[in-house]
């Protein structure tokens, strides 16, 4: 669990920290398929693998943000999302990158979904982008929201999509 405390882990009966991370919150948490677990730490983005906390910063490409997004993609790609950046990072890549595509900021916590076929979706003030098979869409007012301010999305098992509005 990400918690004000830090990252904290159960054995089944109670919580305790992850000793050897930084002081500070936990924002965000992804716990990829081999394991590894991915959150925001403090400034920064933590990594934790078998039982080693690595702190992922500017030497890593990760700017300077507070990291309230952060999964891992059927391809093993880790991607973490601010209010003001998306980057990614290729399994076999060694430092993250920013997406190539302009995405628009949000306001207030990031978050990030991946579709039942592997589409991520990326909440933002401006509609929801979607990447899908290497190409990025753009879901907004005139697809038929209400409104453009956007905070998560969920794709059902029957495929509709369901889109969080900021205020509508």
């Amino acid at each position: 669990a990400s918690t004000a405390s830090g990252l904290m882990i159960s054995d089944g009966r109670r919580f305790e920290r992850v000793a050897g991370q930084p002081a500070g919150a936990a924002h965000g948490l992804d716990v990829a398929p081999d394991g590894t677990v991915w959150y925001g730490c403090g400034a920064g983005v933590c990594r934790l693998a078998k039982g080693t906390i690595t702190v992922l910063g500017l030497s890593e490409g990760v700017p300077v943000d507070r990291w309230d997004a952060l999964l891992t993609d059927r391809e093993g790609t880790v991607w973490i999302r601010s209010s003001q950046h998306l980057l990614k990072k290729p399994r076999a890549g060694q430092r993250f990158e920013p997406v190539a595509e302009p995405i628009p900021n949000i306001g207030d916590f990031a978050a990030l979904s991946l579709g039942r076929h592997g589409e991520l979706f990326v909440p933002t003030d401006d509609g929801v982008w979607e990447l899908a098979n290497g190409r990025w869409r753009e879901i907004g007012q005139p697809q038929g929201l209400l409104s453009s301010g956007t905070n998560s999305v969920y794709d059902d098992r029957e495929g509709s999509l369901w889109i969080g509005l900021w205020g509508a």
